[in-house]
C-alpha cells in the first residue's frame, strides 16, 4: 500500500506538467518542436542528445549544427510554409534535418526509404517539395528518379553523406559540407512559428495504393510528444530511450524522438531493428525507455534464452502490435 501511494505521489509533477501541455491554446500561439529543442539545449547542453554507431552529440553541439543546417536551407530560398522532402535511414543528420525545417516553418516530407519508382515520384510531387534532401545510402533510388517530368518542378537535390564514404554526386549540393560555414546561433524565424502551422507530411505505407501523405501540424506533434514524454515514457533527463523504429514513422518520431526533445532524455539511436543486440546495447547504454511497435517484442522473446535476461536498466517500454 505504502509503494503505491508513494508512486502516485511521484507521478504528480509529470502528470501536472502533461495537464499544462494538453490545456487548449489559440491556434495563433507560437511554439514548435524546433522552440522545445532549443529550450532543452540551453536547460541540458552538455548532455549526450543522441548516441549513434559509436558517435555521440550533446543538445548543444545538436542545436548548433540544425542551425546551421536551416540557414543552408535558408539560403537556398526554403522559409515557412515550403515542403522539403526527406528521404535518409535512421541517424543523427535526419533527426537534424527534421528540426531545421521546423525552424524557419517549413514541412518535412518523410519517405519510407524503401521506396523506388513511382512511389517514390508520387511522394515528392505530391508534396510539391521544392527541394529534396537525401542520404548517400539512397542515391541509388533518387538518381533513378531525378529525370521524371512529374519532378520537374522541383529546384534541387540536398546530399548527406553517410559514414563518410560517400561523395555528392554532380547533380546534388552537399548540405552537410555547405552548412558547416552558417552560424550556430538560433534562428529568429523560429519564434514566429505557430501550433497551427504544417510541421510534416507522414506518409501511409500504401498497401491500398501510392502512399497517403498524412498532415502533421506542430500542435499535434508537441501533444503526441508531451503525453509519450510526460504521461507515457515518464522520462526526463536522466533517461535514455532506445530507438530502432524508422524515424519516418510516426511511432519513432512523435513518441520516442519528440519525447527526448521536449524532456532532454537522451536517444540510442540504432539504424535497423536486432534482435541479438538489443539487451547488450540496453545494458552497454543505460536505456530506461524503448519504444516498439508490430512483432518486436515476439521477436525478442524468440531469442535463446540466458541465465542474465532479467539485468536490464529498462522501466518502461510503449508501443502498440
Amino acid at each position: 500500500m505504502l509503494n503505491s501511494v508513494m508512486s502516485s505521489l511521484a507521478a504528480v509533477p509529470s502528470l501536472a506538467r502533461l495537464a499544462k501541455q494538453l490545456k487548449p491554446r489559440p491556434p495563433e500561439t507560437t511554439d514548435c518542436l524546433a522552440a522545445r529543442l532549443e529550450q532543452t539545449a540551453a536547460s541540458f547542453p552538455q548532455h549526450t542528445a543522441v548516441t549513434f554507431e559509436g558517435r555521440s552529440v550533446t543538445w548543444a553541439e545538436f542545436n548548433r549544427r540544425a542551425n546551421q543546417y536551416a540557414r543552408q536551407l535558408q539560403a537556398a530560398g526554403i522559409g515557412k510554409g515550403d515542403a522539403v522532402s526527406l528521404l535518409m535511414e535512421n541517424r543523427i543528420e535526419y533527426l537534424v534535418c527534421v528540426v531545421a525545417l521546423n525552424k524557419l516553418g517549413a514541412i518535412g516530407a518523410l519517405i519510407n526509404t524503401n521506396l523506388t519508382g513511382r512511389s517514390l515520384i508520387h511522394c515528392i510531387a505530391i508534396t510539391e517539395s521544392r527541394l529534396c534532401i537525401f542520404g548517400g545510402e539512397c542515391e541509388a533510388a533518387i538518381d533513378d528518379v531525378r529525370g521524371s517530368e512529374d519532378l520537374a518542378a522541383l529546384e534541387g537535390y540536398l546530399f548527406v553523406p553517410d559514414k563518410g564514404a560517400t561523395t555528392c554526386p554532380g547533380w546534388a549540393t552537399d548540405l552537410d559540407a555547405t552548412a558547416a560555414g552558417q552560424a550556430e546561433d538560433n534562428l529568429a524565424e523560429t519564434a514566429q512559428v505557430t501550433i497551427a502551422d504544417l510541421a510534416l507530411y507522414v506518409f501511409t505505407s500504401g498497401t491500398t495504393g501510392l502512399p497517403k501523405a498524412s498532415v502533421m501540424t506542430n500542435k499535434r506533434y508537441l501533444i503526441t510528444a508531451s503525453l509519450s514524454g510526460s504521461g507515457g515514457l515518464r522520462c526526463d533527463e536522466k533517461d535514455c530511450i532506445y530507438l530502432c523504429l524508422p524515424l519516418y514513422h510516426g511511432t519513432a518520431l512523435f513518441l520516442g524522438a519528440g519525447a527526448a526533445f521536449c524532456t532532454g532524455a537522451s536517444l540510442f539511436l540504432r539504424r535497423k531493428f536486432s534482435a541479438t543486440a538489443f539487451l547488450p546495447e540496453v545494458r552497454e547504454h543505460g536505456a530506461t525507455c524503448f519504444i516498439y511497435i508490430g512483432e518486436i517484442c515476439r521477436y525478442l522473446l524468440a531469442t535463446p534464452e540466458q541465465e542474465d535476461d532479467h539485468v536490464s536498466p529498462l522501466t518502461t517500454i510503449m508501443g502498440n502490435g
